[in-house]
């Protein structure tokens, strides 16, 4: 018989003989490059996720349970979970005013009854109505820390929860803001910082873009690690692409538990089919045969490519003729500074939104593309 005994809401405990069976099924191939001499060659090293304290007691992070329960049924193995935590109470969730859609319950009910792994939905589909609803569900009964990964993210966040649950209830912890409230919104950098002071402070930890989980060691692996919370989600349009910052999301907060899929959301009218356009454009100056360094190259023939800069601009204002809104994404700054000057000699005044512009401009320009 083998044992997994749940200690509390971040480790599962295993015997010798658990470990001899999870080991492998508990490990992961990690690839990378690495640099030697003028080259690079492509490593690859077995990541253990059992780690050994003691003679005979192996520890793994409780995210990754499932996993192991699942290799132990296929392998027709025996086996007990002893489970000594909670039984979590929730209310039925509700925000004034609001309608969830199908989807929206199915994936708030998964959130609210599993407790621990991510959701993903696309960009479009409610995803502010959804963690809303999951809140409301905890949110007379836990306290309830909400973790992103830039300040922005942490204006646009605290507005949603205070629409919704009120001022008072909304705290921050950001910059200068330091504010422990029943919904507290936070950024990892900052709460990382304080995060072994507030171990039980809160009940649930929610993720924004739970993709940026993705490093054991890092900000948000060191947040869970030191919480208790019996809830523990993550939220995402995008699964990671990459083994360790899969690994790393399902250890520290479970497996994917629901997913809504574009294709589903295109069936069900709440996002549109794309449709996209693909336009070919020449210098005519011959630059890819002269020069050899590919900063020059890409300088020339996309940065200041007058024809194709031309052929953007002009798209863009076939557009705002028709009355619709645009979005023109760059990759290099001189580019966006550029494009700009090419649509104020067209008599267009175009805001050019990037890191040195003010939160004022960055909101407006986002509150105008929403409007």
């Amino acid at each position: 018989m083998i044992t997994l005994e749940v200690l509390d809401p971040v480790w599962v405990r295993t015997d010798h003989k658990g470990f001899l069976h999870l080991n492998s099924a508990l490990s992961y191939e990690h690839k990378y490059w690495r640099k030697i001499g003028h080259r690079k060659e492509q490593v690859s090293e077995r990541h253990y996720m059992i780690e050994q304290r003691g003679k005979d007691e192996f520890y793994f992070l409780s995210g990754l349970l499932d996993r192991a329960e699942r290799h132990l049924e296929r392998n027709d193995l025996e086996y007990e979970i002893i489970d000594n935590l909670p039984d979590v109470e929730f209310n039925e969730p509700h925000l004034d005013g609001v309608t969830f859609m199908k989807h929206q319950k199915k994936l708030i009910k998964c959130g609210i009854e599993i407790g621990r792994g991510l959701i993903v939905a696309p960009t479009g589909t409610g995803k502010s109505y959804i963690i809303a609803g999951i809140t409301s569900a905890f949110v007379r009964l836990d306290k309830i820390l909400f973790l992103v990964h830039t300040t922005d993210l942490v204006v646009q966040m605290k507005a949603d929860f205070v629409k919704f649950f009120g001022e008072e209830n909304v705290g921050e912890w950001s910059g200068a803001r330091k504010n422990i409230n029943t919904i507290t919104v936070a950024t990892h950098q900052s709460f990382v910082k304080v995060c072994d002071q507030h171990v039980d402070t809160f009940g649930v930890v929610l993720i924004d873009e739970g993709h940026h989980v993705s490093d054991i060691n890092g900000n948000y692996g060191k947040i869970l690690q030191r919480s208790a919370a019996h809830t523990k989600l993550g939220f995402t349009a995008t699964k990671g692409d990459q083994n360790k910052t899969r690994w790393a999301a399902e250890a520290l907060l479970g497996p994917v538990i629901g997913e809504y899929k574009i294709q589903d959301a295109q069936k069900d009218n709440v996002l549109t089919k794309p449709e996209i356009h693909i336009y070919t454009v020449t210098s005519g100056v011959g630059y890819e045969n002269v020069l050899e360094d590919y900063p020059e190259k890409y300088h020339f023939g996309i940065i200041d490519n007058f024809p194709r800069n031309r052929t953007i601009a002009k798209k863009a204002i076939e557009h705002a003729k028709k009355g619709e809104t645009t979005l023109v994404t760059i990759k290099n700054i001189e580019h966006g500074h550029i494009l700009q000057e090419l649509f104020a000699d067209y008599g267009y005044h175009v805001p050019f939104v990037y890191g040195e512009s003010s939160s004022a401009e960055r909101d407006a320009v986002k509150n105008g593309l929403k409007d």
